[in-house]
């Protein structure tokens, strides 16, 4: 849902009557950190039942992948480790498709939403290549699978740029 916010147009996310969570606030806390690391878009205002958020209105993942699959992964993983910087853990990373959305159609930045199921920690860039790997068999190489072990241990910035060289690599030679 969208609508205006201090004169601009933005996301309106409004907490369901059936939900098993009986606020949106820590999801706002959550964006609002991530929105700082350039991971999430930035929330204008909230409540406990409503999150008035930065519109993003670029193509979803999906999307993405069927104009520049290496164009669309890579913005993915810049997202998801913005969102490792900020020590947020996306438990539905994995599922790409809806949760990572581009601002433009350049596919220059990608932005995560929905953090809803989010809680403490890194690894949002190694469960996104994992939820991939159906998809995208050339990944499943030796050398991205190590790489993939060893950013879930120390999640660091050596082994994250290792990871998207690799995977990038891997997709434009298949």
């Amino acid at each position: 849902m969208s609508g205006i916010a201090r004169g601009v147009v933005a996301a309106v996310k409004v907490r369901r009557l059936d939900s098993r969570r009986d606020t949106l606030e820590n999801e706002a806390h959550r964006l609002y950190e991530a929105a700082r690391h350039g991971a999430s878009p930035r929330p204008l205002a909230w409540n406990r039942d409503v999150i008035v958020m930065e519109l993003v209105e670029g193509p979803v993942f999906a999307e993405a992948l069927k104009d520049e699959r290496v164009k669309a992964i890579a913005g993915a993983l810049r997202a998801a480790r913005a969102l490792d910087s900020a020590s947020i853990l996306h438990h539905e990373i994995h599922r790409p498709w809806r949760n990572v959305v581009f601002t433009s159609y350049n596919l220059s930045m990608a932005l995560i939403v929905d953090l809803d199921s989010a809680g403490e920690g890194c690894g949002n860039a190694a469960r996104l290549i994992g939820g991939l790997l159906p998809r995208f068999p050339e990944l499943r190489c030796n050398e991205i699978q190590g790489l993939l072990r060893e950013y879930k241990k120390e999640c660091s910035a050596r082994v994250y740029q290792a990871l998207v060289k690799a995977v990038e690599e891997a997709l434009l030679d298949a």
